[in-house]
């Protein structure tokens, strides 16, 4: 196991009106996590305390976050695995051992060994999603792939200028490191601050089964106080959590923050935060 992971809770990102609540409230809690946090190990800290993150062994820190999402039952019947290798990536598979990049373990010769380490989703190259004759499919929200392939289509088919577009689809990283679940953030909510402003944008955003809100409220009927309320407060948290989200994000920069997270590699660039 080269690296440990933090996982989403499945719990908190199913659809229907019966998991409304739940959803909302983790959501608050993300942003309440953000705008409480002093630091970004403090934030994994509160964001594992309050449900949203999981992690395999609370004696290791994870040092990637890839969207990966498990429920708690899951995570359970993962821990009865005991003999767990970390020593790095593998580097072959030998007769009588396996060499990893920090150090050497036995193997038998009759043992299949499987590759699962293939990523889902891989980083994208450093270009706008509106291109001239080109449109490159780019997540432009959090964890979405499929919500952004959808929204970058009604983009391009109700706004023609192509600054606008882009404007409207600022490309959200595919995270690899757990700052990057930080920066997913900061870039999905200016997005989110842009499509409400933008008429035909706003109004497919209420419609689309795709959209997170709308998906949770499908079927519900006339939403009721208490929802309303709900949705009322996760925008004035989100709103809440940008002061702080900024100075997190100005942290990555800072010296030796989240270096272990980033295995030495160049930080990211930073969007502008809303």
């Amino acid at each position: 196991m080269p690296r440990d992971a933090w996982v989403q809770d499945r719990a908190n990102l199913l659809p229907g009106p019966e998991h409304f609540e739940l959803s909302m409230r983790r959501t608050i809690d993300q942003f309440e996590a953000i705008a409480e946090a002093a630091s970004l190990p403090d934030l994994w800290v509160r964001l594992e305390q309050r449900g949203v993150l999981m992690r395999l062994d609370p004696a290791v820190e994870p040092t990637t976050f890839r969207c990966a999402i498990a429920s708690r039952e899951e995570m359970t019947q993962l821990r009865r695995i005991h003999d767990v290798v970390r020593l790095g990536r593998l580097r072959s598979v030998e007769r009588s051992h396996l060499v990893l990049e920090q150090g050497v373990i036995g193997a038998h010769a009759d043992t299949l060994y499987i590759d699962c380490s293939a990523a889902a989703l891989h980083p994208a190259p450093s270009v706008p999603v509106f291109d001239g004759d080109r449109i490159n499919l780019l997540m432009v929200s959090w964890c979405r792939p499929l919500f952004s392939a959808a929204l970058i289509a009604q983009v391009e088919n109700t706004v023609s200028d192509e600054a606008e577009q882009n404007a409207l689809c600022e490309p959200v990283p595919v995270p690899e490191r757990p700052s990057d679940w930080l920066v997913q953030w900061a870039v999905t909510l200016k997005n989110a601050q842009r499509w409400r402003q933008q008429p035909q944008v706003d109004a497919w955003l209420k419609n689309s089964r795709l959209n997170t809100v709308g998906v949770l409220l499908d079927g519900a009927g006339p939403v009721d106080p208490a929802q309303l309320d709900l949705l009322r407060l996760s925008g004035a948290k989100a709103q809440a959590a940008v002061p702080n989200l900024r100075r997190l994000m100005a942290s990555l920069h800072s010296p030796g923050a989240d270096t272990e997270a980033r295995g030495g590699r160049p930080a990211r660039p930073d969007p502008v935060v809303p």
